[in-house]
């Protein structure tokens, strides 16, 4: 989850994942944070898959 976003309010967005019971991850970014930040990106994925 993006926690600077300017086009979706992460309080907001923090909302709806709680209510829908996920799991997230924050990194201080903007809205395209898999642009702004790749290698973040990409542990989080490697992460996920291997607990999976």
């Amino acid at each position: 989850m993006s926690t600077s976003d300017r086009s979706i309010n992460p309080g907001v967005e923090r909302f709806g994942y709680q209510r829908a019971g996920t799991t997230t991850v924050e990194i201080d970014s903007s809205h395209l944070v898999m642009l702004s930040h790749p290698v973040e990106v990409a542990g989080v994925i490697r992460d996920a898959a291997a607990a999976g």
